[in-house]
């Protein structure tokens, strides 16, 4: 199968080792769009059309075009024509005109057709078919023009909406043995607004800074409007449950343009819903950051999830902002045990071992220093004197989760990240 279609991926976590459920990585095949001069300003988008078709790719059409505009696509795994000749595309256009598919890099030569049967419809989805009788073996690279027009002879741009791209051996849609190559399905980002004025809106786009923090090829687009309200984000009702009965961390990466808090929400639970702020608050701006959300009181099987990504209230924005997101993802608390980004003057050396710890962690720390233990939402769980060099902090009552180790000795302050398991 060339694209994985269920949402839900297991996937191993190089930190720990630990696996976690990937909700959603906002992943498709390449859509390089086949341009021509610079007037040409043909995009294509990944779009939520309506609720019951879901996410499809937005083709803006630029009069200045060619004939041959539209896409190609080295896709992640070559396609078998050796037993699947037939391929369907479903089309959204705004006038009736010719289309082509082409596939090329395999053992024999490239093929570009038209379809089977000319387009019928305009203003309504049309699943069009093409056959490749003479293909045979894998190819690794296809291409979609959906408005081959020669001339082009348009007076203006237009919008044509493509989805379902599939391989088959029927030349009936939905019959026969089928491979998805890509249907564009992500969980719906369904948009949480206010009033008239709010023009927020979400688009999948291609990554705008890839960097060792999020090296993936989409991600999310928010627009975030300054007319807004402060839990502007989107809420979604999962294709399968969130299941909160082992790993009970939720990480999102972000990349926004100023400091703000951020909240993330499960509902329809066996419990209560739970809406929280982030463990740690946002320390970059305008680069990729990893954010992680405690849902550790939890457990059980959830079906509906927020995040609220810009949580200032009031939003007090001057003009509109773009915050980009991607990888939700359910994992294992956080292993990472450096200092925090806390006023430390870093004035005596601290050890806090073993981490992850659970009845009990040694701390290393000056004779007289302070020591506090201390859960997420800023609470003193524990707090002692150091009487020696090394003090040991019972954790027999303490609960699984991620805590601080504080440490005060006269004006200087260090604070270490602990899990607790």
């Amino acid at each position: 199968m060339v694209k994985k279609t269920f949402t839900l991926l297991v996937l191993l976590v190089f930190a720990g080792f630990s696996y976690s459920q990937m909700i959603e990585d906002f992943e498709h095949i390449p859509l390089n769009v086949m341009h021509e001069g610079e007037a040409d300003d043909s995009r294509i988008e990944v779009v939520q059309a309506e609720p019951e078709r879901g996410w499809v790719a937005q083709f803006h059409r630029s009069q200045a075009g060619p004939v041959h505009s539209g896409f190609w696509s080295t896709v992640p795994e070559p396609i078998d024509m050796t037993q699947r000749q037939y391929i369907h595309v479903d089309v959204w256009k705004p006038r009736i005109s010719g289309l082509r598919f082409k596939i090329e890099g395999g053992a024999t030569d490239d093929f570009e057709l038209e379809p089977v049967a000319e387009q019928t419809l305009t203003e309504e989805w049309e699943t069009i078919t093409f056959h490749f009788p003479e293909a045979e073996g894998e190819y690794t690279t296809i291409s979609f023009m959906p408005d081959f027009e020669d001339p082009v002879d348009l007076d203006e741009d237009i919008i044509i909406y493509f989805d379902n791209i599939v391989l088959s051996d029927s030349a009936e849609p939905g019959e026969g043995d089928e491979v998805v190559i890509e249907d564009f399905d992500f969980i719906a980002l369904n948009l949480m607004q206010g009033g008239e004025e709010d023009d927020s809106g979400f688009t999948i786009v291609p990554n705008p800074q890839q960097d060792e923090v999020n090296e993936s090829s989409h991600v999310v687009q928010f627009r975030r409007s300054q007319n807004g309200v402060p839990w502007g984000g989107f809420w979604s009702q999962l294709p399968e449950p969130l299941d909160l009965s082992e790993n009970r961390y939720v990480y999102v990466k972000v990349l926004k343009p100023r400091i703000s808090p951020l909240r993330f929400k499960v509902e329809g639970g066996p419990t209560d819903d739970l809406e929280i702020e982030s463990m740690f608050e946002q320390t970059e701006v305008n680069q990729w950051e990893e954010i992680v959300f405690d849902f550790s009181e939890k457990d059980g099987q959830w079906n509906i999830i927020a995040f609220m990504p810009d949580f200032a209230d009031p939003v007090d924005l001057d003009e509109d902002i773009m915050i980009y997101f991607d990888q939700i993802r359910l994992g294992e608390a956080p292993t990472d045990v450096s200092v925090l980004p806390l006023p430390d003057d870093a004035g005596f050396d601290l050890r806090v071992y073993p981490n992850p710890a659970s009845d009990y962690v040694t701390v290393e720390a000056p004779v007289n220093s302070r020591i506090d233990l201390i859960d997420i939402a800023g609470n003193i769980i524990s707090r002692q004197t150091a009487v020696n060099p090394v003090t040991t902090v019972d954790l027999s009552d303490v609960g699984a989760g991620l805590y601080l180790v504080r440490v005060v000795e006269g004006n200087s302050v260090r604070t270490i990240k602990l899990v607790v398991q």
